[in-house]
């Protein structure tokens, strides 16, 4: 409880920039099977352009429990109030908040968040994520009382 550990840090802000940029908030963290650490942290920019407003999702990884971590890498353009899931056989799944049904909300990467296989569609204002079992995981929302039900179908040969 004595150590603390600064996760992301935002960039230094110039003159003409409202905000310093990037700005995190929105964080979660999820220990994977080989100890390294994922966090995942809405990004937000107040600049115009295809970073402007809208914001996406940062990854960022600890090898050694957390006291450094590496410079965040901005990889999905959606996000926002994210959950991380371990799923079984090595994945790893983010539900983030999205703005319609059919819009991706979950995103799965079997690489321990460096790269990410698929995204389907997901609900809006994400308030949780549990997996249930093994091949079974609920995204829940604070829109109309909302879940979404998500199962694993093994590919068949």
């Amino acid at each position: 409880w004595g150590d603390f550990s600064l996760v992301f840090r935002h960039g230094p802000k110039r003159p003409e920039d409202p905000h310093p940029e990037p700005r995190y908030t929105e964080l979660d963290l999820q220990v994977m099977p080989d100890d390294r650490w994922v966090a995942l942290s809405r990004t937000e920019n107040g600049s115009q352009g295809p970073r402007g407003i809208g914001g996406g999702t940062s990854v960022g990884f600890s090898t050694d429990q957390g006291y450094t971590w590496t410079k965040p890498v901005q990889q999905l353009m959606g996000g926002g109030q994210q959950f991380t899931l371990l799923l079984p056989h090595g994945g790893l799944a983010i539900a983030t908040r999205s703005h319609s049904w059919q819009q991706p909300g979950v995103y799965v990467s079997y690489n321990n968040g460096r790269s990410w296989s698929y995204a389907v569609g997901g609900p809006y204002s994400t308030s949780g994520a549990i997996r249930l079992s093994e091949d079974r995981f609920i995204v829940f929302t604070g829109y109309e009382m909302d879940t979404a039900l998500y199962h694993w179908v093994p590919a068949s040969d």
